[in-house]
């Protein structure tokens, strides 16, 4: 009997060994698994737990796998890496991956403290005070503080870097630095909107600004690759100041054309792809596995850019004449599957924002008005315009231009379409410099503009050197102006409300409807969200 009650007493012992070599992992996986391993990057099964090593301050150890998010885009545009010289609309997703802001927009769309924790302004808005979050790290270890926010503003308010954010921020008169965790930044012109113009402006290691090969963020991944035009690999940053992602990593890729991102993203090799075309809406609505990311409201904008300083269109009367001549119904639902808004009044705020203006001019459909007003102009029957759109990608405005050109084919004008490579498209007009201007007369420009998403930078994106249409209407500015120092919400509403019927009238850049840029993902992938002008928001995504 003695006997087998240590035969029992053992195999006791040893099943409870087993269960505790079992139930480990799971009962340590709310953060770090336990063991130390030998290489990052390998990943181990442990009972129900999938582990990957992983080094963190010097110590490689064991973590909870999430798994790694694939996400795929179309085109070029990926070609660097400094978030504070974005030159397409493919950067920026990724920078919030790598650098933090000082401000976030939420899910809701709504403002909120990031780096920087709370925020003051002076009576005359033209002083704003940051308090920012102590112990936030960059990636190399160093510590963020108060220089960092500086720099980074100087950098982008110097004109030789042809910044795309220098527009957001205006113009700065000095900086005062107290201790290392406060700042306040003295404004040449009131803003009462200056947190909305932090949304987009990312905090880069310094070093980061001027060497390309430098990728130091504060955000909650690092960078592991980068191959220009190519993909780029980012992996946990595991000692993130707002905790760590539920995944290993995201890696950004190229696909050769929408058709095969698509087919990709059915087959589960992508979890996710930005811009898809809307010639796609109905394959992947068909597609129970497949979902849409929806945005709050649109903010971002398909705009004909037009060259203000080249014939025909330095002509207010050519601009109004393309505005009636697009059949923006048709448009909208051939062209772009029926998603977005239509903008019947050619102007960048949506009709559900509360400072939306009544009474402009609804340019609808009008082929004779059209035909007038360009013959006012100077342009003629058998004259000939140019349609430059993207090759490969963007297939809306391929079908917008069709739509376009056989509707001016009725009033005797040609339109002749060429789509053109990513670099030689942006090269047409950007950078802006008001010194030596890019012209390109006798030209339509297909562009998709997605300002920060707030009404005050929709607006300002046309204010005189913030726009390659070359507008510059000095009545806009100041209206401009007036709106960021309005100290009310009613006030504010009566200037923007001018500023809409301004360029209504004005038509800078002919807007056939308001949008986001369509990202299609797995069921499986949730915690994102899209920003009304159609960045995905991947820094919380997880699978689930």
């Amino acid at each position: 009997m003695k006997t087998n009650k240590r035969k029992i007493t053992a195999l006791a012992g040893l099943l409870a060994l087993v269960m505790l070599w079992t139930l480990a992992p799971a009962s340590s996986a709310a953060n770090v698994a336990g063991g130390t391993c030998k290489k990052v990057g390998d990943i181990v099964k442990a009972g129900n737990v999938n582990l990957i090593c992983d080094r963190v301050n010097g110590k490689s150890t064991y973590y909870v796998s999430g798994g790694t998010l694939k996400y795929g885009y179309t085109g070029g545009g990926l070609v660097a890496l400094n978030p504070n010289q974005i030159s397409s609309g493919t950067q920026k997703p990724v920078a919030p991956l790598l650098f933090d802001a000082l401000v976030r927009i939420n899910a809701k769309g709504a403002i909120v403290p990031w780096l920087a924790s709370s925020w003051t302004s002076t009576t005359d808005q033209k002083s704003w005070t940051l308090t920012l979050r102590q112990g936030v790290k960059f990636h190399s270890g160093r510590e963020f503080t108060n220089s960092d926010v500086r720099r980074n503003l100087e950098w982008i308010s110097d004109s030789a870097n042809k910044s795309s954010q220098a527009g957001e921020i205006g113009k700065i008169a000095s900086y005062v630095l107290k201790g290392r965790y406060q700042i306040t930044i003295n404004l040449k012109d009131a803003n009462s909107q200056f947190p909305g113009a932090l949304v987009f402006i990312y905090m880069a290691d310094p070093l980061t600004l001027t060497n390309p090969g430098v990728i130091n963020g504060t955000g909650p991944f690092k960078l592991s690759e980068f191959s220009s035009d190519d993909h780029v690999y980012v992996v946990n940053n595991r000692s993130y100041w707002a905790g760590s992602s539920k995944l290993d990593g995201i890696k950004v890729m190229r696909s050769p054309d929408a058709t095969s991102a698509l087919l990709s993203l059915q087959s589960g090799a992508l979890d996710m792809v930005w811009n898809i075309p809307p010639t796609s809406i109905a394959q992947v609505r068909a597609d129970k596995d497949l979902d849409f990311l929806s945005a709050p409201a649109f903010t971002g904008a398909h705009v004909l850019m037009l060259d203000t300083k080249s014939a025909p269109f330095n002509n207010v009367k050519a601009r109004q004449a393309l505005s009636y001549a697009l059949d923006r119904e048709t448009i909208f639902k051939t062209a772009f599957g029926g998603v977005g808004e239509i903008s019947m009044t050619s102007t960048p705020i949506g009709l559900k924002d509360t400072i939306y203006a009544s009474g402009m001019t609804q340019y609808t459909f009008n082929l004779d008005k059209a035909k007038a007003l360009f013959a006012e102009a100077g342009v003629k029957s058998g004259d000939t315009l140019t349609f430059w759109t993207l090759a490969g990608r963007r297939f809306e405005w391929v079908a917008m231009a069709q739509i376009l050109q056989s509707d001016l084919k009725k009033i005797g004008i040609t339109l002749d379409i060429k789509p053109q490579e990513t670099a030689s498209w942006l090269a047409k007009f950007f950078p802006y410099s008001a010194s030596a201007p890019k012209l390109y007369p006798d030209t339509i420009v297909a562009n998709f503009l997605s300002p920060v998403p707030t009404s005050a930078y929709q607006l300002n994106a046309y204010t005189t050197g913030g726009n390659e249409a070359k507008w510059d209407n000095a009545e806009y500015d100041a209206l401009m102006k007036d709106a960021l120092s309005a100290s009310s919400a009613a006030e504010y509403k009566a200037i923007t409300g001018k500023m809409q019927v301004l360029y209504n009238r004005e038509v800078p850049c002919v807007i056939p409807l308001l949008a986001a840029n369509l990202t299609a993902y797995r069921s499986v992938v949730k915690g994102m969200f899209l920003l009304g002008e159609g960045t995905p928001q991947l820094q919380d995504a997880y699978f689930g």
